[in-house]
């Protein structure tokens, strides 16, 4: 299930409940959303609904993984003579 977070931050908001870190990162309309597989732990965001709310719009999609940065290649000039 997808979980928005209220807060407003630039960087990420990782929250840990039991062995899970849950981290809320923003999706395409900027909100930050995590998604939550235990209900357990579902339950508990949604117990605090001033910072949580579960997403129920078709719009709602879990954040894109951070791409990761390619290795640059040193490309040496062969000089022509």
């Amino acid at each position: 299930m997808l979980i928005e977070c209220t807060l407003k931050r630039k960087e990420p908001i990782v929250v840990p409940i039991g062995n899970e870190k849950y981290e809320f990162l923003p999706d395409a309309n900027g909100r930050r959303v995590a998604e939550v597989w235990i209900d357990s732990h579902v339950e508990s965001f949604l117990a605090v609904p001033h910072l949580y709310r579960k997403l129920e719009d078709e719009g709602a999609a879990p954040p894109a993984p951070k791409p990761k940065a390619a290795k640059s290649k040193s490309v040496k000039a062969n000089p022509v003579a």
